[in-house]
C-alpha cells in the first residue's frame, strides 16, 4: 500500500471485510510503539464528541462521555 500525493491510504477490501469496516463506518487509528492500528467503532456507543466508546451518558439522542461531559462543565461559563 502506497500513500497518496496528499498522505492518504486506501484500505484494501478483504482487510475491509475482514473488520467488518463499511462505507462511512467511523474508525479510530491510534500509534502503538510505531505500529498503526485501525479499529472500528461502533456507532451507537461511542461518544458524539471525542468517538470513546467508554463511560458515555445518555443525553437526548446522543452519547456523550464522562471526560467531555467535565470539559463542557467547566468551560460553559468561560
Amino acid at each position: 500500500i502506497k500513500l497518496d500525493n496528499i498522505g492518504r491510504i486506501t484500505i484494501p477490501m478483504e482487510i475491509r471485510k475482514k473488520l467488518h469496516i463499511n462505507n462511512k463506518d467511523n474508525i479510530r487509528i491510534t500509534i502503538n510503539n510505531k505500529i498503526i492500528c485501525i479499529e472500528k467503532i461502533k456507532k451507537n456507543n461511542n461518544c458524539c464528541i471525542c468517538l470513546k466508546t467508554e463511560c458515555t451518558n445518555k443525553i437526548g439522542n446522543k452519547n456523550i462521555c464522562n471526560d467531555c461531559i467535565k470539559h463542557l462543565k467547566e468551560n460553559i461559563n468561560k
